[in-house]
């Protein structure tokens, strides 16, 4: 097990860390004219709200496309044929 002050070391260390790249950000920040501000922030908005969308979207018709096949499976399942032979025509060597 860790010694507890290797513990607080490894702590200490991480929040210096983060601590020194906020301020290094902040400083590109400051440096960064206002327009091109402006524009970083409406691209990072908009990936923040279109990607969950997006994804949401997918899995919500994934799931439909997936609960669909299913019933229609189950529908043929029922009915005695198989999806793929129903829609099959008939064979020519089939003339009694």
């Amino acid at each position: 097990m860790a010694h507890p002050d290797r513990i607080e070391v490894i702590f200490r260390q991480t929040i210096e860390e983060f601590l020194y790249l906020a301020r290094r950000a902040f400083r590109a920040l400051d440096e960064l004219p206002l327009p091109r501000l402006l524009l970083a922030c409406l691209v990072i908005a908009l990936m923040i709200s279109v990607i969950p969308l997006a994804v949401s979207l997918f899995l919500i018709f994934l799931g439909v496309k997936l609960l669909m096949g299913l019933v229609f499976y189950n529908v043929h399942q029922q009915k005695g044929k198989s999806p793929r032979l129903a829609d099959a025509p008939p064979a020519a060597d089939d003339h009694r």
